[in-house]
């Protein structure tokens, strides 16, 4: 799998890192949607002020084609999300030792990593965000 940075651990890497566990616990547990919850309606506001800065919104337009291209191979949603979930799966997949789809080539597939951490990042550009969905989760453990 690669990295989602270049070796060097710093404050955005270990947000990247946090949020990525909290993921993870969230799969594990099947606890509520890490970041869609409906006990926390402040976190809501800051995800929907996080999804439209204009660092996402660029981003978005500028992997448009992509999104439309996995879109239509998976069925999937034409956005963000749709390609960061048919990535999970491939790298899965691939991590499971199955072979990859033949419609995803090294470029593809570059492109889709690049996604799936942006992903994971753009989830990481408002301490709030996290402090507020990630208080929830580590409140679920210390109990």
């Amino acid at each position: 799998m690669p990295m989602p940075f270049d070796g060097v651990l710093n404050h955005n890497t270990y947000k990247i890192l946090i949020i990525k566990v909290l993921f993870f616990f969230n799969t594990i547990f099947n606890l509520q949607p890490l970041f869609y919850s409906p006990y926390c309606p402040n976190g809501d506001k800051d995800a929907d002020r996080i999804w439209n800065t204009s660092e996402v919104v660029t981003f978005n337009a500028n992997n448009q084609r992509l999104y439309d291209y996995v879109s239509n191979k998976t069925g999937n949603s034409a956005d963000l999300y749709g390609t960061w979930d048919a990535f999970d799966v491939i790298l899965s997949a691939k991590a499971n030792g199955y072979e990859i789809p033949v419609w995803v080539t090294k470029d593809i597939y570059n492109q889709m990593s690049n996604v799936f951490y942006k992903y994971y990042e753009f989830w990481t550009l408002s301490d709030l965000s996290l402090r507020l969905r990630g208080g929830k989760y580590l409140n679920f453990y210390f109990q």
